[in-house]
């Protein structure tokens, strides 16, 4: 099982990971505790906060987006835009992709507010996964 550290460790590294594929400036602009919030050059906020007590990874993508931006006259795009994120892309059909996450353990969902779009992820710290 990964531990504190060690899921701490290998959230940093991803999010290391992603500034560099995609040539981003990463900058952290806050730390309480073991709290870290960092941001992208293109705006993108990221909030790391491990916690012993579990043993598994939380992930949270938060878009500030949701039903108050629907379009005049076409409610519920927000929450089709939601939807279409599982449709899968040119390489792998949306249901070749949630079969796959369920196989590693990942439990995954989303929802639709009114001001905002949330995709949640959990993945059990085994290392089989």
């Amino acid at each position: 099982m990964l531990k504190n550290n060690g899921v701490q460790s290998v959230l940093f590294a991803l999010l290391l990971l992603m500034a560099s594929t995609y040539s981003v400036a990463l900058e952290k602009v806050a730390e309480r505790g073991d709290i870290a919030k960092y941001r992208l050059a293109n705006g993108l906020k990221i909030i790391l906060a491990p916690d012993a007590s579990g043993d598994a990874v939380f992930f949270n993508l938060i878009y500030q987006v949701g039903s108050l931006d629907d379009p005049e006259g076409k409610s519920g795009t927000a929450h089709l835009l939601e939807h279409l994120m599982f449709r899968g892309t040119e390489q792998r059909s949306g249901e070749a992709l949630t079969q796959e996450l369920s196989q590693r353990g990942i439990q995954f969902n989303a929802t639709t507010s009114y001001d905002r779009t949330r995709y949640s992820a959990m993945l059990d710290s085994d290392s089989e996964n």
